[in-house]
């Protein structure tokens, strides 16, 4: 997870309380990115862990692996 990624494409969608008095830094963003993903059906894309069982590849921080659905 770094900072090109939003909350609800992490699985952290919850931490954002949108009713918050005040709002917060980065609502309208999410709120916009909500209504965008309803839109089209679900989110573009989603973080997810890869748990290897086999230790010889290495794996740092980036790497793309894409499932179709």
């Amino acid at each position: 997870m770094d900072n090109t990624d939003a909350l609800d494409e992490v699985g952290l969608g919850f931490t954002a309380d949108m009713g918050k008095e005040g709002g917060f830094v980065g609502r309208d963003a999410l709120a916009a990115r909500r209504a965008a993903a309803k839109a089209a059906g679900g989110l573009g894309s989603r973080l997810v862990s890869v748990r290897l069982l086999d230790p010889a590849p290495l794996m740092y921080h980036g790497e793309v692996h894409v499932h179709a659905c």
